[in-house]
């Protein structure tokens, strides 16, 4: 890793809990009929961070044995994330009917997303139209999406496994809260001797953030592993999806015209309820962990759709 790039995951990393407010915020001002390509990037963004770290190793611990470790990933945004081109919509007065509005709609090319530039651009609609939103309120202008996600796996009997992982927190009143449960089984702990270990994995989680959003992915993993003194191989492939809710109210502003005071603008809400999926589905993942006494060292390369990202951990384990 050369030192640009260190610095920037440590730069990223110090930020997190701005990331936990800014996305909320940001949203609240996008209408809903722009708010798919607004939001989508950080739909799969969430995917791709959430659905990392579920496993290090194939092999499941013994009755009670148990493993606590932090996960870091790192995954790069895409260029084709951080901007998309729609149409905007507007709004202007019929003069020939007081009263009535008019609506139209004006191409913007090349507009930031949730992920893009940062920086409020107005929108400008021809007359007195008014565009919904009359701002474009600009992304959070990040290189990638960065996740620190503590865990705990405890054994159970017959190579079952279950994994808790999760981490809340609050910053300016806006709570960023993410969570999961994992149930794993290695059908290999049956045997009594496999060179390599397999196992099949599922899990839930859930991410709220704010007000205005809240998601949860559900995964299916196969993975095996294979010991080789200390150091243990491992890698496999997966199934995910991410169904992202919308819930806020929007506010904007519509043209009104009258003798007195001539053109002016009235101030408008309306409820957004919007559900969107993210587009990454199939996983695949290679990795190698170090295993001391009591201490676990681990990192993997992740591939999921335009998504590349790298997940690393440490904790202490008791087989």
């Amino acid at each position: 890793m050369n030192r640009r790039v260190l610095v920037s995951v440590l730069a990223l990393a110090l930020v997190m809990p701005l990331w936990a407010v800014s996305p909320n915020e940001l949203i609240k001002g996008i209408d809903d009929q722009l708010l798919t390509g607004y939001a989508k990037p950080l739909v799969n963004g969430f995917s791709a961070g959430m659905g990392s770290g579920l496993f290090h190793t194939a092999k499941a611990h013994k009755f009670l044995g148990f493993d606590v470790g932090v996960n870091f990933m790192y995954f790069q945004v895409p260029n084709s994330d951080k901007t998309f081109s729609d149409s905007v919509r507007c709004c202007s007065l019929n003069l020939a009917h007081p009263g009535q509005l008019d609506t139209f709609r004006i191409w913007k090319p090349d507009m930031p997303t949730i992920f893009g530039e940062t920086g409020i651009d107005s929108i400008a609609a021809p007359g007195h139209a008014v565009a919904i939103p009359p701002v474009w309120p600009g992304g959070l202008n990040l290189p990638a999406t960065v996740f620190l996600m503590p865990q705990v796996n405890v054994g159970l009997i017959a190579g079952l496994e279950v994994s808790l992982r999760g981490l809340p927190w609050t910053f300016r009143s806006d709570r960023f809260t993410f969570y999961g449960a994992v149930l794993s089984w290695e059908p290999t702990s049956l045997l009594k001797k496999s060179p390599v270990n397999v196992a099949v994995q599922g899990a839930f989680q859930q991410l709220m953030l704010g007000d205005a959003l809240s998601s949860s992915t559900i995964n299916l993993n196969i993975h095996a592993s294979a010991k080789l003194l200390f150091l243990t191989l491992y890698g496999g492939a997966g199934y995910e999806n991410t169904a992202v809710k919308f819930n806020y109210t929007f506010n904007y502003k519509l043209p009104a015209y009258d003798v007195e005071r001539g053109f002016y603008t009235t101030d408008e809400h309306k409820d957004i309820n919007l559900s969107a999926t993210a587009d990454n589905h199939l996983r695949y993942l290679a990795g190698v962990m170090v295993e001391l006494p009591l201490v676990m060292i681990y990192a993997d390369a992740n591939f999921i759709g335009r998504y590349k990202g790298v997940n690393a951990g440490i904790g202490i384990h008791l087989r």
